[in-house]
């Protein structure tokens, strides 16, 4: 007989990480069994991690010094999880205080495009994170749940609604001010995505798109801006699509196909993602 290592985790039961060895025997249940072969490889992990958001960073905020000390060690320390990508979210989500946005309603032109309100405690969580996991290849994902509301044909930033024709051009102009703020920060932004879940209406923050309209964005107005703006080496994905349904594709905003051809059909996973907290 052979012997097996089994590892249990089970909240309910307060086991973690639970090590013990037993006896292979009987019958083995083929049906349930995972094969492993690791002499052949397909799509590369590039690492798992998770979400920077309000909720989050204000939870942080409101522990102690040792408590935080032991969420970025359990997070992203040699001795956690090893987290070494993020994703953040761009103007409000549900997972916050409420709506907001970087710009005042109805502002043209983007003039009072600010992101002061990330740089309270979304920011400062980033860059502890960023710090204890001591990666260099630490990467954000950018992924917004709404634009503003004044872009937007239900004229709010919940309950879906779609972005007006009109305001493309802006929307793209207002992803390439957020980047080069956070840029300025020291964020490494490594992908973005057009919209979270963008078949959900949702009664927060949300917006509809079909996969031709995310695909017109991309290649018309989005891919331009952000190579107009220095930023074409930024990787593009759909990756936050609605759950059961199919992705969309993704790529590479600089060279090559245009992000990766958005009506090909290619899914494209960079990792994983969970909610922190």
């Amino acid at each position: 007989m052979k012997n097996v290592r089994v590892i249990t985790t089970d909240g309910n039961r307060k086991k973690f990480w639970e090590e013990q060895t037993r006896e292979a025997s009987g019958q083995l249940d083929y049906m349930h069994m995972l094969k492993v072969y690791p002499e052949l490889s397909e799509q590369e992990i590039e690492g798992f991690g998770g979400a920077f958001t309000e909720a989050s960073a204000v939870s942080f905020s409101e522990l102690s010094e040792e408590a935080r000390e032991e969420f970025l060690e359990g997070y992203f320390g040699e001795s956690g999880l090893g987290y070494v990508l993020g994703r953040m979210h761009m103007n409000s989500c549900d997972f916050g205080l409420g709506n907001y946005a970087y710009v005042e309603e109805g502002d043209e032109d983007l003039h009072s495009f600010d992101i002061s309100h990330d740089r309270e405690q979304i920011i400062p969580l980033v860059k502890r994170a960023m710090e204890r996991a001591g990666a260099k290849e630490f990467g954000i994902l950018i992924s917004p749940w709404s634009p503003p509301a004044y872009m937007k044909t239900n004229g709010e930033m919940n309950h879906g609604g779609k972005l007006l024709e009109r305001y493309r051009k802006l929307w793209a102009d207002y992803y390439v001010k957020y980047l080069l703020e956070l840029k300025k920060e020291g964020v490494p932004v490594k992908y973005l995505t057009v919209q979270n879940e963008p078949e959900a209406v949702q009664t927060w923050d949300s917006c509809i798109y079909t996969a031709e309209e995310e695909g017109a964005f991309v290649v018309d107005y989005l891919k331009p801006a952000l190579e107009a703006a220095g930023l074409g080496d930024c990787t593009g994905t759909t990756y936050l699509r609605n759950a059961g349904k199919g992705g969309t594709g993704g790529g590479k905003c600089g060279k090559g196909p245009i992000l990766g051809g958005f009506a090909a059909g290619r899914p494209r996973n960079r990792g994983g993602m969970s909610q922190l907290f």
